[in-house]
């Protein structure tokens, strides 16, 4: 299963390659960006990273342990920079 997240805040996955979309999560908890970095971890959890929108560049990142389905902030927009945001990410 493909999942991409949209410019409208929200999360859309796809089975049949590209082919057809379904809405995972309508009203995602962070802000509307485009090119976020969506990456899947060996604990089959999903990380959500940065992104942009206009003239503001995100360094928040996300993670949901059920496809999708739920977020949990990991690191808030601002709270640190993108260095320490990795290793963030590795130690959990």
């Amino acid at each position: 299963m493909a999942l991409i997240p949209m410019l409208a805040a929200c999360l859309c996955a796809s089975a049949f390659a590209a082919a057809e979309w379904t809405q995972v999560v309508k009203n995602a908890p962070w802000k509307a960006r485009s090119d976020p970095q969506l990456v899947a971890m060996p604990d089959n959890a999903l990380l959500l990273l940065g992104g942009h929108a206009n003239n503001q560049y995100f360094s928040d990142v996300w993670r949901s342990e059920d496809g999708g389905n739920n977020w949990e902030v990991v690191l808030a927009d601002g709270e640190a920079p993108a260095e320490e945001t990795i290793q963030n990410i590795r130690n959990k």
